[in-house]
């Protein structure tokens, strides 16, 4: 998933040095911030040192689709001095407190019931963070930059077979081993395919990372960087963010000269267990606090 991040600002680079004034269009429409804002804090020179917000995963972010959980929930942490990118993941079984709910609940549930700003107020009030911005992406701009790519190529680790025909969440899947080159859609159900790893999420990781990786190299392939306008759009629609774009334009130089030691990636410290006939996963609480401060979270 570290690597897909990576992948991700480095599609955003790209987008600013080859889209021109589209970028300030996609700044306006995705980032809320307004293009005169945009010009005059890329122009000012109090620069912060850092930049920390929560990243979301999703299904969808169309309201018509229901109400969608978060998927993936990452903390950032990008530090400007010792030019570092850090993630660190929030298992979406945490057990938590919700705001509004009577009883502890899945932290991924957050986004069903009040959306990104509930999410970002969840996991603050959870791990004791001021995280200040989200950043929510659904799985149809992965879907829309594959295809906009030509596809990716890679191995896939064994058979894979799953079907869930409920309505609003219907997914199927069917792979053979080996290696082949997947389209969008395929590509998004490879990513969130989950059982049958004799590994369990260790498998699942490493087959993502696989993924990443391809998808990283065929970015950084020239004859993709004609098609930034494309990958704008995409992310137009299918990206909201409270992250002032102004501030990821400043940090672009970090991603693109960080080496891999400046570039890490963890996941909170826990356990499972089963409460009530619901799995869900429970922080180890000074574990926990040690990632955090240790990756520049609290």
């Amino acid at each position: 998933m570290a690597k897909f991040f990576k992948a991700f600002f480095l599609t955003l680079l790209i987008l600013v040095l080859l889209s021109g004034g589209l970028v300030f269009f996609v700044g306006a429409k995705v980032h809320d911030q307004d293009p005169v804002d945009l010009v005059t804090d890329l122009a000012s020179s109090q620069d912060k040192d850092n930049l920390s917000f929560l990243l979301i995963g999703v299904d969808s972010l169309d309201k018509n689709q229901g109400k969608p959980r978060s998927d993936v929930m990452m903390a950032v942490h990008i530090n400007r001095a010792a030019k570092s990118i850090s993630l660190v993941s929030i298992p979406r079984d945490t057990r938590t407190p919700i705001e509004g709910r009577k009883n502890q609940e899945k932290i991924n549930h957050a986004f069903a019931y009040g959306g990104p700003d509930l999410s970002l107020k969840t996991v603050n009030n959870r791990l004791g963070t001021k995280i200040p911005y989200y950043m929510v992406m659904d799985y149809e701009f992965v879907k829309d930059m594959v295809d906009i790519m030509g596809g990716v190529e890679v191995d896939i680790p064994m058979e894979m077979n799953y079907e869930d025909t409920t309505a609003g969440n219907s997914l199927i899947i069917h792979f053979k081993p080996g290696r082949q080159k997947l389209n969008g859609e395929d590509a998004v159900k490879f990513l969130r395919f989950r059982k049958g790893y004799k590994n369990a999420d260790l498998g699942r990781v490493q087959a993502q990372q696989q993924f990443m990786g391809a998808f990283l190299k065929e970015l950084k392939n020239p004859a993709q960087w004609a098609k930034a306008p494309l990958f704008a759009a995409s992310y137009q629609k299918h990206a909201k963010s409270t992250v002032p774009l102004s501030s990821l334009m400043k940090m672009a130089p970090i991603f693109v000269h960080s080496q891999e030691d400046n570039f890490r990636s963890t996941t909170l410290p826990g356990s499972p267990q089963m409460i009530s006939g619901l799995s869900y996963f429970i922080l180890d609480d000074k574990g926990t606090d040690r990632v955090l401060t240790e990756y520049g979270l609290k």
